[in-house]
């Protein structure tokens, strides 16, 4: 541990005479155990280069060698040695230089440093692993990385040795998080959509999406259970809400009556007695001229899914809305509205009862 020669980084140099007849010339039997301790001492302590004629040092010593050269090192990692001497050129990676006086300087990386490397390549992975380990898509994955929930680390902050600069144990505390005591629900069960769904394809508005993954990141938007396959593409949500985050119908809020009469292919006091009434809701627009009545199209729907006007079905069938409403009589349906004389309505699922129980 006192060698003489501490300016180079040849063992033989560096250890003196009396370890190169040590492990040269005295093969006696009687010399083992010295010989051992001396190995084990070398192995353990030295940071340099071992002669290739000594390698038999690494046999005779009960202990786990300490120091690695690069191409050792790179070997134990599973990594090319020109990544490791780029990360100790650059000092990612931290190695020790003994033989500073040749024009060609050998690195040698202790276990330590060895073990903190191989911890740190363990730990990250590429985009294609960590959306395979959450279980979801990669357009999900993309929306994940945009809001936030997922922020890989700037690859000039990690060691050359990293397949990804996405954190494995990120990942998990992730999906802990969103998985935590959730109940297990069936997936297909109407009013739930599961993460790994949440895409594009429910929302051209990108910044929506990114803005609805924001929500289930702080809270705003809980997951409701997860479909048991433990994975956070699994974590289950209410389709109310996420329809709430991602629905845009800003190109129709402000429809007016005249332009649903059009689209339904009703006359105009048809809607505004289904106004009057309450049946769909409408609200002044204050920043049009004269402040008209408008309709937005998310109401429009629900009001059709609900009801459907005597007129369109009329038409439909070839018949008129006299002839319609006797029908319905027979068959004991109400319908809403006579007494206006226009926009009369009868309910989807009346007339749905009705031929269900003659049927």
């Amino acid at each position: 541990q006192a060698p003489e020669n501490a300016g180079t980084g040849s063992v033989s140099r560096r250890l003196g005479t009396w370890y190169r007849f040590l492990f040269r010339r005295f093969q006696h039997p009687a010399y083992q155990a010295f010989r051992t301790a001396a190995a084990n001492c070398i192995v353990q302590i030295h940071d340099g280069p071992i002669d290739a004629r000594m390698r038999d040092l690494h046999a005779l010593a009960t202990v786990k060698k300490e120091w690695f050269s690069v191409a050792e090192a790179a070997r134990e990692l599973g990594v090319r040695s020109e990544r490791l001497a780029a990360g100790v050129d650059d000092g990612r990676i931290q190695a020790s230089v003994p033989d500073s006086g040749t024009l060609y300087r050998q690195r040698f990386l202790h276990r330590s440093e060895i073990e903190r490397l191989r911890a740190i390549r363990d730990d990250f992975c590429d985009d294609n692993a960590a959306a395979k380990f959450l279980g979801v898509p990669h357009s999900v994955f993309g929306i994940l990385k945009e809001a936030g929930l997922i922020q890989p680390v700037d690859d000039a902050d990690l060691p050359p040795v990293t397949r990804g600069c996405v954190s494995h144990s990120a990942l998990q505390a992730l999906a802990a998080r969103l998985l935590a005591e959730r109940p297990v629900l069936d997936p297909s069960a109407f009013g739930l959509v599961a993460l790994r769904d949440l895409n594009l394809r429910r929302t051209t508005d990108r910044q929506r999406l990114v803005s609805l993954f924001r929500a289930i990141a702080d809270g705003a938007v809980a997951p409701v259970g997860h479909d048991g396959t433990g994975s956070a593409g699994g974590v289950l949500l209410s389709k109310e809400d996420v329809q709430t985050r991602i629905a845009s119908f800003s190109f129709a809020a402000d429809l007016t009556m005249q332009q649903v009469s059009d689209l339904v292919g009703v006359h105009y006091d048809a809607v505004k007695v289904w106004v009057d009434s309450g049946l769909l809701p409408a609200c002044r627009a204050p920043d049009r001229q004269g402040r008209p009545l408008v309709i937005e199209l998310r109401d429009l729907v629900a009001f059709l899914l609900e009801f459907s006007p005597l007129s369109c079905l009329a038409a439909q069938m070839g018949s008129s809305s006299r002839g319609i409403t006797d029908t319905l009589s027979r068959r004991q349906v109400s319908v809403m509205g006579k007494e206006a004389k226009r926009g009369v309505l009868v309910r989807i699922r009346d007339m749905v009862h009705a031929e269900a129980s003659t049927s």
